[in-house]
Formats: C-alpha cells, sequence, structure tokens
C-alpha cells in the first residue's frame, strides 16, 4: 500500500477532520476499500459518500474508481512478492558476492535498454532541450523521483528549468508563459497520473513542443 500511503501523509496536514477519518480507515482497513463503494465508505467512517470522493481529488486521484483499482492492484502485488522474495532467496543463496550479482543484473537492464533506445528520437529529444528557451519537467509518485533530478541536473546544465509540483504551484500561471520556445518533459510510468496528462495536453495546447512519449 505503499503509494496510497504516501499520498495520505504528504497531504494529510491539508485534509478536513472528516477526509481524514476516510483517510485512516485506508491506512488501517485498506481491504474494506478494495471491497466497497465510496457509499459504503463514507458509511464506515461515519462522514458521507461526498467526503470520500473529495478525499480521492486530495490525494491526485481522478476519483474513488481509480484509489479503489490502486489499492487492488497494490493487495495483489503484495501477494505476489511474497511469492518472488521466495524466489529471490532461492536464486541468490548459492551466491557469494551479492553486490557482484546485482550490479550484473543492472548491466543486463542497461544493455536491454541501450538495444530498444531509438537513435532518431534520442537525438530528437536532444535537440528540442538544447533550443527551448524555458524547460519544465513534470512528473508525480513513482514519477516523481526521476522528474526532479533531470530538473536539478538540466538547471546545472542549461539553466531556465522548472520543476511543475501539481497543487503546490498555480498550473494556470505557469501555463500562460508556455509557448512555442518552449519545452515540457513529461515522466509516466503506471498508473498514469491524470494531472501530468492534463498539463502535458494543456501545455501542448499552448505552442510547446514535446519530446515523445517515454514510458519505461
Amino acid at each position: 500500500m505503499d503509494t496510497v500511503n504516501e499520498q495520505i501523509r504528504k497531504h494529510y496536514h491539508t485534509l478536513t477532520n472528516q477526509q481524514k477519518l476516510v483517510a485512516k480507515l485506508i491506512l488501517d482497513e485498506p481491504k474494506q476499500v478494495a471491497l466497497h463503494p465510496a457509499r459504503v465508505i463514507g458509511s464506515l467512517t461515519g462522514t458521507s459518500e461526498t467526503t470520500v470522493i473529495r478525499l480521492c481529488y486530495a490525494l491526485g486521484y481522478s476519483g474513488y474508481t481509480a484509489l479503489q483499482n490502486e489499492i487492488r492492484e497494490l493487495m495483489l502485488l503484495s501477494g505476489k512478492q511474497d511469492k518472488l522474495l521466495e524466489q529471490y532467496s532461492t536464486d541468490v543463496a548459492g551466491e557469494t558476492d551479492l553486490v557482484a550479482y546485482h550490479m550484473e543484473q543492472d548491466i543486463a537492464y542497461i544493455r536491454k535498454t541501450m538495444n530498444a533506445l531509438d537513435p532518431g528520437q534520442f537525438q530528437r529529444a536532444v535537440e528540442l532541450i538544447v533550443k527551448a528557451k524555458k524547460l519544465i519537467v513534470v512528473g508525480f509518485r513513482s514519477s516523481h523521483g526521476p522528474a526532479t533530478w533531470l530538473a536539478s541536473t538540466l538547471n546545472v546544465v542549461k539553466g531556465n528549468t522548472y520543476l511543475y509540483r501539481g497543487q503546490i504551484d498555480d498550473a494556470n500561471y505557469l501555463i500562460t508563459e508556455v509557448d512555442a520556445k518552449s519545452l515540457v518533459i513529461a515522466f509516466s510510468f503506471p498508473r498514469y497520473t491524470s494531472e501530468t496528462i492534463i498539463f502535458s495536453t494543456a501545455a501542448q495546447g499552448q505552442g510547446s513542443k514535446n519530446t515523445g512519449d517515454y514510458r519505461r
């Protein structure tokens, strides 16, 4: 349940008292959320269906269904993780140097990425970054880490790079500053965050260029 938990911890101080009651149920009894509609969750927490839905929006979800589906998927993944840990223990039981083992795994992933990389598309992305007068990097949830790293690095190398931070920033104002000389770089890993898609689409409507659809 890490993703949902992190969102609750991140936004907890901004929630209303009733929304906090629902958030506590999500943390303590995620199975209830996985099994029941928003109306029932509202009843279980002594709040209302509207409060449950508003909490979902406050946490960055498009609605209750999106939050519920994520919880279901994470619960299924949790069951799979136990099997993966057993397999992992079996795989590395005979390894005397775990550092070398993991580095070899990383090398294999890097080679796989190199083989799948389109040189033409990569070169186009580099050219767009070099020519852009203003860069905006977007990435939420699991995409936030790489987005933050790239924005920081581009600021050192090129400057004039902005990391869009969602609710902390004024999206409408930021969009008005976008033009044909701007470039938006969006990171999105499944499940794709609706806010990333909405912001990127709005920026493109203002004439911003994009580097293509990179989903790894």
